[in-house]
C-alpha cells in the first residue's frame, strides 16, 4: 500500500508539472497575440497617417501645376463658388478662358470655362475629397487652406514686361 501511495504523489507531482507548462505556454501565447495586435494597430496608423500626407501632397501638386499652367502675372481671383468662395486662374491675358477650383458636395472640382459663364458643378471634375476648402488671394499668392491641411502658392510671373 505504501507503494501506491508514493506512485499517487509522483502522479500529482507529473499533473502539477503539465498544469504549470499548460499555464505558461497560455500566458506566453496569450502575450504574442496582444504584441501582434498592437503591431497591427500601429501598422494602421502608420498607413492613416501616409494615406493622409499623401491626399494633401496630391491636392497640393494639382493646385501648383494649375498654377504654373496659367502663370500670368494678375490671372488669380476669387469669385463667389456653390459651397463658398472659388479660386479663379485665368489662363491668357485677357482673362476669357478660365479654370475654377472650388468645393462642391465634399469634393475639390476644377470647371474650365469661358469667362463670364455661370459655374456648372454638375460637369465639374471631380479632383480629391475634401470637407473644407478656404482662399485667399493676396496679388499673385494664394493661401489655401482645407481639410488636409494649409499650403500657399505663388505665381512666378511678377509683371516685368
Amino acid at each position: 500500500m505504501s507503494k501506491t501511495k508514493a506512485n499517487s504523489g509522483v502522479v500529482r507531482f507529473q499533473n502539477a508539472g503539465h498544469i504549470l507548462f499548460t499555464v505558461v505556454f497560455a500566458l506566453v501565447m496569450t502575450l504574442m497575440l496582444l504584441a501582434v495586435l498592437f503591431g497591427a494597430q500601429v501598422y494602421r496608423m502608420a498607413l492613416d497617417t501616409d494615406v493622409r500626407s499623401g491626399q494633401i501632397r496630391s491636392v497640393e501638386g494639382f493646385i501648383a501645376s494649375t498654377f504654373r499652367a496659367s502663370d500670368t502675372y494678375g490671372s488669380l481671383g476669387l469669385t463667389q463658388g456653390p459651397e463658398g468662395l472659388a479660386l479663379c486662374l485665368y489662363e491668357d491675358e485677357e482673362k476669357y478662358t478660365v479654370t475654377y477650383i472650388y468645393l462642391y458636395e465634399g469634393y475639390l472640382v476644377q470647371e474650365n470655362t469661358v469667362s463670364g459663364y455661370a459655374l456648372e458643378p454638375e460637369s465639374a471634375t471631380k479632383i480629391a475629397p475634401l470637407s473644407s476648402f478656404e482662399v485667399e488671394v493676396d496679388g499673385n499668392t494664394a493661401k489655401i487652406a482645407t481639410s488636409e491641411g494649409t499650403f500657399v502658392n505663388t505665381l512666378r510671373s511678377r509683371g516685368d514686361s
